[in-house]
């Protein structure tokens, strides 16, 4: 079995245009889905590496990309075994390449994708970000979160019964209006003050612990849930045991499903399986 991890797209740089109605969201968006493409090429010139996305389709009735990104090496030293000689030989292959398939929902902004354990999630959203950015320029920069398995963080913070440290990175929300409700006054703040990333942190004594049910704490974690930045808090259980949480770097931490090994490589079977189980 495999897993398909998610992340979170989020216009950065234009966001406050989109604040202000100077541009529509959708209409950005709309745009984006019809500039992606296999043309656009992101280089790594020190190590002769080539990114790039294959065989792209659209689905145009639901607003999704489906292709595989990959790394393509000039050449690459790889070991063969040779069975008559028990031993092993080294060859060079040129193009040498690596894959992650993906499916992009651009109208929910959320790409779904499978990882393998050279082609890391960390950086494919890095180079993702990154082809996009290339492939639709007037969108400006943007930004790629994973996304936050809901149960598990709070299965965890739940487990934190003094919570003595609690810090947020955040960008501005590309919209849904409920989610500002705990957080007007911040929202504003970004705005006035043009930041495009926010940091929140929070720390006191356990002995004399923050409080979970602050309206800051809660209109935080409510943000970098939904995918729009990320928690790292510590505290103590009921037992006296720490308890670190950090929704950035904890592999268990990040929202997945399972795939059959044998469908990794498709992208439609993806976007099948996550059609599935969010419907």
């Amino acid at each position: 079995m495999a897993k398909i991890y998610q992340a979170k797209m989020n216009v950065n740089e234009k966001i406050f245009e989109v604040y202000s109605k100077k541009i529509r969201l959708d209409d950005l968006l709309d745009e984006l889905y019809g500039k992606i493409n296999s043309n656009v090429i992101v280089e790594e010139p020190r190590f002769e590496i080539k990114y790039k996305f294959i065989n792209v389709n659209r689905d145009s009735k639901r607003h999704i990309v489906n292709g595989v990104l990959i790394r393509i090496h000039k050449e690459k030293q790889i070991d063969i075994y040779e069975e008559d000689e028990d031993d092993i030989s080294e060859e060079r292959i040129k193009r040498f390449s690596e894959k992650v398939p993906f499916s992009f929902d651009v109208q929910r902004e959320v790409v779904s994708f499978v990882p393998s354990n050279t082609f890391r999630k960390e950086r494919f959203i890095d180079v993702f970000r990154q082809l996009l950015e290339e492939a639709y320029p007037k969108m400006g920069t943007i930004n790629i979160t994973l996304l936050t398995d809901q149960e598990a963080f709070e299965r965890k913070y739940n487990r934190i019964k003094r919570l003595g440290k609690f810090s947020a990175v955040i960008v501005p929300p590309n919209g849904a209006d409920d989610l500002f409700d705990d957080v007007d006054e911040l929202i504003n703040d970004l705005i006035d003050s043009n930041a495009t990333e926010f940091k929140q942190e929070l720390s006191t004594n356990v002995r004399n612990p923050l409080n979970k049910e602050s309206r800051i704490i809660k209109g935080l974690k409510k943000l970098a849930k939904s995918g729009y930045g990320y928690i790292t808090a510590y505290g103590k259980d009921e037992n006296n045991n720490r308890v670190d949480i950090n929704t950035k770097t904890d592999k268990n931490m990040h929202k997945t499903y399972i795939i059959d090994e044998k469908l990794r490589n498709s992208p439609i079977e993806i976007m099948s399986v996550v059609e599935e189980k969010e419907k």
